[in-house]
């Protein structure tokens, strides 16, 4: 499924080659037809119109309700004719001719006036605003959604709910919808928290929009099971599916306060497995090997010291290995050793394929010689920042991050050179021109250890073989669907990192059976 942003369907609008008029006539009338379909037609409908197209989508299917005989009343929020374009304007008009409007002016004094018709109604259709707003509502819109939004009464919003951000930016308030009936495509706000709390079940409404032209778009597109294809040959061994090197698992340094992480990387190396990878070694700080050994004995193990000699040892070590792929950061602390091994990884002409997370995208943030190695690399790298290392790799506030997620991952790639996952409660993918979105998830997955799960999954899927936009999107799939089946296993709040893993299997053996 496409997903779009506002621009998307400026673009679409304009160069469609179906006239705007038609485009809301099919709006309103195809609304109205699913109006017609799914809600009880003896029910009084209040439809509110703002100015603009969206104001000009709710005319039109006004019209069409009462030209049906439906019990239908209608707002102007404001002047709406002297305040929209041509073709609304003239939806307005038509609706004026029909039948008597009650025109609300925007004031205060206006504002009791329309709890009278909120409480005749038994569905409100909000036709407010559109994917055009663009600006920070003022009182009398958040109060007037608060009264909307306290009515209890069924909402439909046309579009996208009215004070919802169309690109996913953060807003102060919208109407909370039952439905949405989203003209063409979902948009990314609808997609994205906050705006995925406000929409209620979506309904996308055929508008006329030709299916080759939104094929020849590159729209961003949303995640889905189908995308997926698992198998595996019986006539294979562990060397068929790939050897992943894990660097990370700093044992700490308590006097400095600094602690000990080698969760991380059996997190990480843990889900690596069991997405298939045929070899794992986990290169960690030499403290941290016992604990990684005793919970972990399938996997290789060799230790590391912050000292200049461990440079060396890891360069055999890839060497005598021939290790192609390799995972690295997870716990691996920020020291002068670390920047070194990163280095070591970034330019060894054996490793083809990389996944540098958390400690590791640090480094780079503060190392300008080393972001310019990594564009230079040539190698397959992949990224995976959250908001917060993503805000440090780019020097910007965590709240630029999160509302320009869809611009801020393709900077990320273009000043790296490499395919970047933001990571958050709707992850964004880019690498190779082509954007991803990954909506699949829980709040259970709040939590320590959720990225180093992710990471492991990623590197492995690589490290077997799979494409690498294929392995983000997979790896990201994989455990939003393990957060989603533990949270209604064991609710949000004690899911654990172990438990995680332990739904990864049954998840990959669903997408892996034919359909």
């Amino acid at each position: 499924m496409y997903i779009a942003r506002k621009e998307d369907i400026y673009y679409i609008d304009k160069e469609c080659k179906v006239p705007v008029e038609i485009l809301m006539e099919n709006a309103g009338k195809n609304s109205f037809l699913w109006i017609k379909n799914n809600i009880d037609n003896n029910k009084k409908l209040l439809v509110l119109c703002g100015a603009g197209n969206n104001g000009g989508d709710g005319a039109v299917l006004a019209r069409y309700l009462i030209k049906d005989g439906i019990d239908t009343e209608v707002v102007f929020i404001g002047d709406v004719i002297s305040k929209s374009k041509e073709v609304a304007k003239e939806n307005f008009i038509k609706l004026k001719e029909l039948t008597n409007v009650n025109q609300l002016e925007i004031n205060y004094k206006n504002l009791e006036t329309l709890k009278t018709y909120l409480e005749k109604a038994d569905v409100i259709v909000d036709a407010i605003f559109g994917i055009g707003l663009n600006r920070e509502l003022d009182n009398f819109y958040l109060d007037l959604f608060e009264l909307i939004n306290s009515s209890k009464k069924t909402i439909i919003s046309l579009d996208i709910p009215s004070g919802v951000m169309a690109n996913g930016e953060n807003f102060k308030s919208g109407i909370k919808a039952n439905y949405t009936l989203t003209f063409g495509l979902p948009k990314f706000g609808m997609i994205n928290y906050p705006g995925a709390t406000y929409c209620g079940k979506i309904e996308i409404i055929d508008i006329g929009i030709p299916k080759d032209f939104i094929n020849s778009l590159n729209l961003p597109i949303l995640i889905e099971k189908n995308m997926f294809k698992l198998s595996r040959e019986r006539n294979t061994h562990k060397g068929t599916y790939g050897h992943l090197l894990i660097i990370g698992g700093y044992g700490g340094n308590f006097k400095e306060g600094i602690k000990a992480m080698s969760g991380s990387v059996i997190l990480s190396a843990l889900a690596a497995m069991k997405a298939g990878v045929g070899l794992t070694t986990i290169a960690a700080d030499v403290r941290a090997l016992p604990a990684i050994q005793s919970l972990i004995p399938e996997a290789m193990t060799f230790g590391w010291k912050e000292k200049p000699s461990s440079l060396k040892e890891i360069k055999k070590l890839i060497e005598k290995s021939f290790i192609r792929t390799i995972l690295i950061g997870n716990g691996f602390h920020k020291g002068k050793i670390q920047k070194e091994i990163l280095k070591l990884v970034l330019t060894h002409p054996i490793v083809t394929k990389i996944v540098i997370d958390a400690d590791a995208i640090n480094i780079l943030s503060e190392n300008k010689e080393l972001l310019s190695t990594l564009y230079n690399s040539g190698k397959e790298i992949i990224l995976t920042p959250h908001i917060g290392e993503a805000s440090r790799l780019l020097s910007l506030s965590t709240e630029e991050i999160k509302s320009n997620k869809l611009e801020i991952v393709k900077k990320i790639s273009e000043i790296t050179n490499a395919n970047v996952i933001l990571k958050d409660s709707v992850s964004v993918i880019y690498g190779r021109n082509t954007t991803f979105i990954n909506n699949r998830g829980s709040s259970s997955l709040a939590r320590g250890g959720s990225g180093d799960i992710l990471a492991g999954l990623i590197a492995g899927f690589l490290a077997t073989g799979y494409e690498v936009l294929y392995s983000i999107c997979l790896g990201s799939y994989i455990l939003g669907i393990c957060g989603e089946m533990c949270e209604e296993e064991m609710g949000a709040f004690s899911v654990l990192g172990r438990d995680i893993l332990n739904k990864i299997s049954s998840v990959i053996k669903e997408i892996s059976m034919p359909e």
